[in-house]
């Protein structure tokens, strides 16, 4: 039965990956409409802040999901596997989720519903990671974000006000420097060295 396991790992690591993967296509499809629909906008350019924060994220996280289930699973297998599986991929077809609801609440009216989603990935993030044991900076990087986040999202809900345009792309920046320390600062883990 050993030679079953790797399928029953295939199984939830596929799982998160379809779901991710619809969430991404429903991205772009917000994005760009149909050409058949009645609309005067081919391409919804209010809309790339909330594509590029998707994307920014979607990247590290599928990216740190893969290479966490590599090395938990793959490389080296615990005793007993069933239930952190289970866990495991419990809360990646969630975060999955969670992406697919940002890919949905694209558009500049439903910025507080898209925000707050973001804040919600971050936290359950922070709670898995805490719960997993992984790298220290993901934690650092979703409690130092997602009070920043939080605290514009609330700021601008208490104004009734739609993010402005430079607003928006302010928010996206803060989603692009947290992907970008994560790579720098856990450059081991995600592109481990050869051997």
């Amino acid at each position: 039965m050993r030679n079953a396991v790797p399928d029953v790992i295939a199984f939830f690591r596929n799982m998160f990956t379809v779901v991710l993967a619809l969430a991404l296509t429903e991205a772009f499809k917000q994005f760009v409409s149909d050409r058949g629909e009645a609309q005067t906008r081919f391409i919804h350019w209010d809309r790339l802040p909330s594509l590029l924060t998707l994307l920014f994220l979607v990247i590290p996280f599928f990216h740190g999901m893969s290479r966490y289930f590599f090395n938990k699973y793959i490389a080296s297998l615990p005793t007993p596997y069933a239930w952190p599986l289970m866990v495991d991929s419990i809360v990646f077809v969630s975060e999955s989720a969670l992406f697919f609801i940002m890919s949905r609440c694209m558009a500049s009216i439903q910025w507080r519903q898209f925000y707050t989603t973001v804040v919600a990935l971050l936290i359950l993030d922070s709670l898995w990671a805490f719960y997993a044991i992984t790298p220290g900076t993901w934690m650092w990087l979703n409690f130092t974000l997602g009070p920043i986040l939080l605290i514009a999202v609330v700021t601008y809900w208490c104004l009734n006000k739609v993010p402005s345009l430079p607003m928006a792309f302010l928010f996206t920046g803060l989603i692009v420097v947290r992907t970008v320390l994560d790579y720098v600062w856990e450059w081991k883990f995600y592109f481990p060295d050869p051997m």
